[in-house]
């Protein structure tokens, strides 16, 4: 359960976390709509998790449904190894960040994977107030990235065949 966690994990509900993204480009959000529509590059920024700061990490809007061009909330995708592959938050090399464009009560997400976890393996969910360039850009649902490192602590080991799909 992730309620009585320690506050400060990343996926602990007891608190609404907080993302600030910083990038030398002023015209940012021009720059990721570009990327996302000609590619999956990411655009080169530093990021503060809960107050941890990281360097050189890679952001993209991420989302085939909710992203839109010129959107004032597109969902983020994070890769804090980007650049230095040792990098990671208490273990996490990426976040995904989604917008929960289709849920105005952005409940569903969050009490979904709590509820999923109670009875089979499952990502975790919280809140995350997000920053970019120290303007408020939303509140954000930070769900847990189905990847190596949550194959390897849900199943001790990463290398098994994982399927993925688009819903």
């Amino acid at each position: 359960s992730s309620f009585g966690q320690d506050k400060n994990d990343l996926y602990s509900l007891d608190r609404v976390h907080e993302i600030r993204l910083e990038f030398k480009q002023d015209n940012w959000a021009s720059v990721m709509d570009s990327l996302r529509l000609y590619g999956n590059g990411l655009l080169k920024g530093d990021v503060k998790v809960d107050g941890k700061e990281y360097a050189e990490v890679g952001v993209r809007y991420r989302g085939n449904r909710s992203f839109r061009i010129g959107n004032k909330r597109n969902a983020l995708h994070i890769k804090l190894d980007h650049q230095n592959s040792e990098q990671n938050h208490q273990g996490y090399q990426t976040l995904k960040l989604s917008n929960a464009l289709r849920d105005p009560s952005m409940v569903r997400e969050v009490l979904g994977y709590e509820i999923a976890g109670k009875y089979m393996i499952a990502p975790r969910a919280s809140y995350t107030r997000v920053y970019i360039n120290n303007e408020y850009y939303g509140l954000f649902v930070n769900v847990e990235a189905i990847d190596d490192n949550f194959l390897t602590k849900n199943f001790q080991s990463n290398e098994n065949t994982l399927i993925k799909c688009t819903p």
